[in-house]
């Protein structure tokens, strides 16, 4: 490994709320496990039925989290972008996933071996608390979607999910950032490609969202959340 490489994986994981608040020496020998990888193509990390070996940190593109179902279909289960983990549950959860997990084109990660994480939540019991509070601020955002989708309509729904894909990826302050592509939103909003594009375009409209070419930025999380409850 470079000493390009070296400095940003310091730079990101004293950035990360999680890994940033460890001792010195814990953070010294996370930093020397941790490796630098970059994807220029969608690439497979882990797949569904293999053990979790690594854990990876988002430094640019975006990890999916894609679920398969038996008649062959799939979906986008969570979409883990800039700054965040895939995932804290993953790493200390021993049975293998029910998922793949892949890169993104042109992703830029962090991977850290899950077993060197163990080892330093076992000498420094905070880390688990704070895997906890992560993991479970995650489960909130999910059950929201998961009880308030059916009963939300059309752009409200579209809304919404937009609202927790935002709070689970790129935030900064009450703007949100997604980087996904409209097949992706479709097969997470479990409507058509057509059906997401006109949707988006409404919200768009209503100066809620700001599509760019697979990016869509959310100027206020806060606001888009306000109108996706005015149809409950």
């Amino acid at each position: 490994m470079n000493n390009h490489d070296k400095q940003i994986i310091h730079k990101q994981l004293s950035m990360s709320a999680l890994i940033g608040e460890l001792p010195e020496r814990f953070f010294e020998t996370l930093a020397a496990q941790a490796h630098l990888e970059r994807y220029e193509a969608k690439t497979l990390l882990c797949q569904h039925g293999q053990p979790m070996t690594h854990i990876w940190l988002v430094v640019e593109g975006f990890i999916d989290l894609i679920a398969h179902a038996p008649s062959g279909r799939v979906s986008s289960l969570v979409h883990i972008g800039k700054g965040q983990w895939a995932t804290w549950l993953g790493c200390f959860y021993d049975a293998p996933p029910k998922h793949d997990f892949y890169s993104s084109a042109n992703a830029v990660l962090i991977s850290v071996p899950c077993q060197t994480l163990r080892n330093i939540a076992d000498h420094h019991p905070p880390l688990h608390h704070s895997v906890i509070r992560h993991i479970g601020e995650r489960f909130r955002l999910l059950m929201e979607w998961t009880e308030q989708s059916s009963l939300l309509k059309h752009e409200y729904r579209m809304a919404k999910m937009l609202c927790v894909m935002a709070r689970m990826s790129e935030v900064r302050g009450d703007a949100g950032y997604i980087t996904a592509t409209q097949d992706v939103l479709a097969r997470s909003a479990g409507c058509s490609r057509q059906t997401t594009n006109q949707l988006l375009k409404k919200l768009a409209d209503q100066q809620l969202l700001v599509l760019h070419y697979k990016r869509i930025e959310i100027p206020s999380i806060s606001k888009l959340e306000d109108f996706a409850f005015q149809s409950l």
